[in-house]
């Protein structure tokens, strides 16, 4: 045998698996990843954006992404979703069964039209993955799941110094608000170019708000809170959903377009 002294012991913390926002987890949170599926598309790789409940089904479980996500956005095409991987039918946790049309009159301006959010609602079929509020953290700009904590609903839009976003491909990343409640006309060739969704080139998105924080493909439908160390409450803030984002270079910024929480539920 070996010698004591050809042996080196060494005692170790416990250890952990590594889970990122991009695996399948059981219960899920807001910030990890959906994929999007159905007949006529290729599919698309999201964020979820929170787990909600609706007052006329307290039973049921579901949760909030980007329409833009769906086969056909601005409309009811039920998509399916799946974590982490699709369309294998052992990753689905749910289906579409809200997404509203576009509207015209009342607050729609003449020549438009519109909707408050890019949001659909998506019924939850696997019940292990539900978790309501649960939101994953991440270290600033990492995927690597550092915990989780519960979010509440924004009941003001009062500003604060920071605020977040947690998404499938960059992870936590924090900016500013800077502008808030601004009608989005979002251009209809980008959106067929790198969504491959079509849009009516005369929609609108009703108070919308830009935010500076990081975000890139996949991150649509991210959760938009304000911190609790900012907020100065015990939970962090659930504020809106991100859906857009562009990099300005000239201004070394993001910008990111946020659908306010009041306009999607």
């Amino acid at each position: 045998g070996l010698p004591l002294d050809a042996v080196a012991v060494q005692e170790l913390p416990p250890l952990r698996p590594l889970l990122t926002v991009r695996d399948r987890a059981r219960a899920a949170a807001a910030g990890f990843q959906v994929g999007i599926w159905g007949t006529g598309m290729t599919g698309a790789v999201c964020t979820i954006g929170s787990f909600v409940s609706l007052n006329a089904d307290p039973t049921g479980r579901y949760f909030i992404s980007n329409s833009r996500c769906t086969k056909t956005m601005l409309g009811l095409d039920g998509m399916a979703a799946y974590q982490e991987i699709y369309p294998n039918s052992s990753y689905s946790i749910g289906v579409e069964v809200v997404d509203p049309a576009v509207f015209t009159g009342g607050s729609c301006p003449s020549g438009y039209v519109c909707r408050w959010s890019d949001a659909a609602l998506f019924k939850i079929s696997d019940a292990s993955v539900w978790d309501f509020g649960r939101l994953a953290l991440t270290n600033a700009n990492s995927t690597t799941v550092s915990g989780y904590t519960y979010l509440q609903e924004a009941v003001n839009y009062g500003p604060n110094p920071a605020y977040m976003k947690t998404g499938r491909t960059t992870g936590t990343t924090e900016g500013y608000a800077f502008s808030g409640c601004i009608n989005y006309h979002p251009d209809s060739a980008t959106y067929q170019d790198s969504s491959h969704v079509t849009i009516p080139s005369n929609l609108l998105l009703l108070c919308q708000d830009i935010y500076s924080m990081a975000a890139e493909t996949g991150d649509s439908g991210s959760p938009v809170y304000e911190p609790d160390e900012y907020a100065g409450l015990a939970a962090p803030i659930l504020d809106g959903m991100l859906h857009a984002a562009a990099y300005s270079s000239s201004q070394g910024r993001y910008y990111t377009i946020v659908s306010r929480i009041g306009g999607i539920y």
